[in-house]
């Protein structure tokens, strides 16, 4: 398996990162409190590839691989992009997933894991993947979250059935 050095957003800052599995990498990235992160892009390269791209950010540096999202930045990702080879990802795009955990961080704001998990009768774990958008939400899941917006709202009568 190649590495790749990837390029990923979180509101106004930018990671640089190298890995072998961007899939996992990402979804890590989005447990560790980055939910919103956005792939930019990818490109083939190693640790070195990184490493250079890091000293020549470093006044843009945040801390760890985290860099301020400014021109400086972006036009150094635009040059890496059109300087190496671009990493084919195929990485799902989940958007409706993103939706539904946000959804579900508005309704638990504390555990949303575990609170999520606890109704729909999975694991945390199970839970945790579909959050960070690492796995398609079932339809028990979708159907708690909006059992859970109906009985909020007053409506204790109403019925979410998943199709099976």
């Amino acid at each position: 398996m190649k590495t790749m050095v990837y390029f990923i957003r979180h509101d106004a800052t930018i990671k640089i990162g190298y890995t072998a599995d961007l899939t996992s990498r990402l979804a890590g990235i989005r447990r560790d409190g980055k939910r919103g992160a956005e792939f930019i892009a990818a490109v083939f390269g190693n640790r070195t590839l990184e490493r250079a791209l890091h000293s020549k950010l470093k006044r843009h540096a945040l801390g760890g691989e985290w860099f301020r999202d400014c021109r400086d930045v972006q036009a150094a990702i635009q040059n890496t992009l059109n300087n190496f080879e671009a990493a084919d990802t195929d990485l799902p795009l989940r958007r409706n997933a993103s939706v539904m955990a946000e959804i579900a961080r508005l309704l638990w704001p504390m555990k949303t894991a575990a609170e999520l998990a606890a109704l729909v009768g999975c694991t945390e774990r199970a839970a945790e993947r579909w959050l960070c958008g690492d796995r398609d939400w079932s339809g028990d899941a979708v159907s708690a979250l909006l059992a859970e917006i109906l009985k909020r709202h007053g409506m204790r009568n109403a019925r979410v059935i998943a199709r099976e």
